[in-house]
């Protein structure tokens, strides 16, 4: 996953067929705590995402918001986040991307309506152009 890309996110919610462009953007890297096994202290991850993490909370509420991409480098998961049309709403597509170079993943598709996820089936990402 590099910086100036744009994936293209596929999947189906029942009869209706979903499709998003996530831009990479600039790809900052920003810390989060990771979950910490018992007796263990508290460590730090290093995610990369192409918005500030605090824009989230905006996207949740306003149809139409920028698309999310959050990318995990030591587990190679990249959750493709957008509202999907309702305040409250979004769709999530979660895929490892196991290669550096990969053009095209299969994944986890769910919705979640104002915190409570459903899962969707499968979605796909693809490189745009590729």
């Amino acid at each position: 996953m590099r910086a100036q890309q744009t994936w293209v996110v596929e999947g189906r919610d029942g009869d209706q067929s979903i499709r998003m462009e996530v831009p990479t953007g600039w790809l900052g890297s920003y810390q989060t705590d990771a979950p910490a096994s018992p007796g263990a202290s508290q460590a730090k991850k290093s995610l990369y995402a192409n918005r500030h993490p605090g824009w989230g909370a905006m996207r949740a509420l306003w149809p139409g918001g920028a698309p999310l991409l959050v990318f995990d480098a030591e587990t190679r998961e990249a959750d493709f986040l957008w509202n999907a049309g309702a305040a409250g709403t979004l769709y999530g597509c979660r895929v490892i991307l196991r290669e550096p170079n990969i053009i095209r993943a299969t994944g986890t598709f769910q919705r979640s309506d104002s915190g409570r996820d459903q899962a969707l089936g499968s979605c796909t990402v693809s490189l745009k152009g590729r």
